[in-house]
């Protein structure tokens, strides 16, 4: 009883070590290695880098043009005024 979504996922995720071997993990690289749609799901991390922040954030829709991504604004995500930091906001982007 599993969702396409949830197959795609898995099986993206069970080709990880793969591209890892490959040095290919990043979000870009995912794409370029599996398609677009491998990045539906949770955002994974290329370890304790700058991205590292977005842990927790989930991409839920990728179209021609447009992906639309959830994710909550955690306190470590925050400026001084209690919004998104630009920063992460470019990271994101």
């Amino acid at each position: 009883s599993h969702s396409p979504l949830n197959l795609w996922t898995t099986a993206s995720a069970a080709m990880l070590p793969s591209l890892r071997r490959l040095g290919a993990v990043g979000y870009i690289a995912r794409a370029k290695e599996l398609g677009r749609q491998s990045l539906l799901g949770t955002f994974h991390s290329t370890g304790e880098r700058f991205d590292a922040i977005l842990k927790g954030m989930e991409c839920v829709k990728v179209e021609d043009g447009h992906v639309e991504c959830k994710v909550l604004v955690t306190e470590a995500m925050q400026n001084s005024y209690g919004t998104m930091h630009g920063g992460c906001t470019a990271t994101i982007v």
